[in-house]
């Protein structure tokens, strides 16, 4: 799962359009890379991507002073799509190592009842590997 996209498209749904440095400073800010498993230094690269896939669009060029000019960026409506894919990916799954649903929760912008059904599920998931007395099974979802 690329947990740097889910951390993008999220910024970019709950706080509007904005520029590579604001959201790399949200990521910093929030220390995301290093309890969300997000590559902050492949931010822009991310960004330039899901441009490319047509899920972020470049809305202007912002100039302030000497500093660089700076892309603000909005999510589109396959953006949407994509987050939401992500989101209930990232909340469904266990994951050995980083996990997900931290960058879902605090980026994703979840509604509450999908949110408590994905949850749900992987709570069963949980149980299952754990009834199985092994967690090399789930490490592979």
């Amino acid at each position: 799962m690329n947990l740097t996209r889910l951390m993008v498209l999220g910024v970019l749904a709950q706080h509007g359009p904005r520029h590579g440095h604001e959201i790399r400073r949200m990521a910093e800010v929030t220390n995301v890379g290093e309890w969300g498993g997000v590559s902050v230094g492949a931010l822009y690269r991310e960004l330039r991507v899901m441009e490319a896939e047509h899920l972020v669009e470049p809305l202007r060029t912002e100039q302030v002073g000497r500093r660089p000019a700076r892309t603000v960026y909005s999510i589109t409506g396959e953006g949407q799509l994509e987050l939401a894919m992500l989101r209930e990916k990232a909340v469904r799954s266990m994951h050995w190592g980083p996990d997900p649903l931290g960058v879902a929760l605090t980026f994703g912008g979840t509604d509450p009842g999908e949110l408590a059904s994905w949850l749900r599920a992987r709570r069963t998931s949980g149980s299952a590997c754990w009834r199985r007395a092994t967690w090399s099974h789930c490490r592979r979802r």
